[in-house]
């Protein structure tokens, strides 16, 4: 009987080892799946910040709108001026 207690013991104990090791790999799997994740959204939001400025800052002349003036004025240099 004793000898069936240890034989017992024994698969007790590599059964909690190996749910040990195996949720460990889960959550190493799991942190490296959220660090790849993480690091795609920062990606897709600098993507994102740079392709909305391109898109904001373009020339949006169109028929309904009017082009700049542009004003003539009289201009002198203060260049050398004190």
């Amino acid at each position: 009987m004793e000898f069936i207690g240890h034989i017992l013991l024994a698969i007790f104990v590599a059964l909690i080892v190996l749910a040990a090791l195996t949720f460990g790999f889960v959550l190493l799997i799991w942190f490296v799946a959220f660090a790849v994740a993480v690091s795609a959204i920062v990606m897709l939001r600098a993507w994102w910040r740079r392709w909305w400025f391109l898109y904001s800052s373009r020339d949006r002349r169109t028929p309904h709108r009017k082009s700049p003036t542009v004003t003539d004025a009289d201009w002198r240099d203060i260049s050398d001026e004190e």
